[in-house]
């Protein structure tokens, strides 16, 4: 008899809600089940990339290792008691406009071409990279965010601000945020800058000394002076 870490479901009609199952693997499900079964836990890795019957992200679902959910265009949001030991796969979800402070994501988030994607919500955490590239409608990241990893947002062209308080644990891709006007005084950053395409931003002279080896530039870009007392508190 196998153990819930064996099984591989690949229907959801053998999922009763609340049920504890091994790994279920979904991808392209277009069958007559419209909604997954709520309150389901996966102690292995769940696949439900491009499910064209689900309208919705499952409500309740906990999944021990990586969740892959992307391409589910029909999307319009997370749900906001799911929980990923590992790392959350929303690529191209076109509809979803936030990222819930309250999942729960173990690992990396992975955002890529998440369109309508507008604000991360205070309080949201994951415990490595975040890759947020063509995410074209971000305008909010919040104050004092902490990335305990890469943070990617290339192509975010609607971003016009970086959060204070930002700290990068690593790399920080900004390569064509064309809308970014400066970088913040406080901003702390691990590994490299990647400003490539930011054409005209402003740069604090404070970065520049503290990073300065490790910036990637646009072609034009100007230094400004530090505020009289250092950066504003957060």
């Amino acid at each position: 008899m196998l153990n819930h870490s064996e099984e591989k479901i690949t229907d959801p009609k053998d999922i009763a809600e609340g049920q504890v199952v091994g790994s279920v693997f979904l991808t392209d499900y277009d069958g007559p089940i419209k909604e997954f079964p709520r309150n389901v836990t996966v102690v292995g890795f769940a696949e439900m990339r491009d499910c064209k019957a689900f309208r919705e992200c499952p409500s309740g679902l906990t999944v021990s290792g990586d969740f892959g959910a992307s391409d589910n265009y029909t999307w319009t949001k997370l749900a906001r008691d799911l929980k990923v030991g590992r790392s959350l796969d929303i690529w191209h979800c076109k509809s979803i406009q936030t990222i819930p402070s309250s999942i729960v994501v173990g690992k990396d988030l992975h955002a890529y071409g998440c369109t309508a994607l507008v604000e991360i919500e205070s309080g949201f955490q994951s415990n490595g990279s975040i890759g947020l590239q063509q995410c074209t409608s971000l305008k909010i990241i919040p104050e004092d965010f902490v990335v305990k990893g890469n943070l990617t947002l290339g192509g975010c062209k609607s971003l016009e601000v970086l959060p204070r308080g930002l700290n990068v644990m690593g790399d920080l891709d900004l390569r064509y945020c064309t809308a970014l006007v400066s970088l913040p005084e406080d901003l702390e950053v691990t590994g490299s800058i990647n400003l490539s395409g930011c054409e005209g931003i402003k740069i604090p002279q404070t970065i520049l000394d503290r990073y300065g080896d490790r910036i990637y530039f646009p072609e034009n870009y100007s230094v400004t002076e530090p505020q009289a007392g250092g950066p504003e508190p957060s």
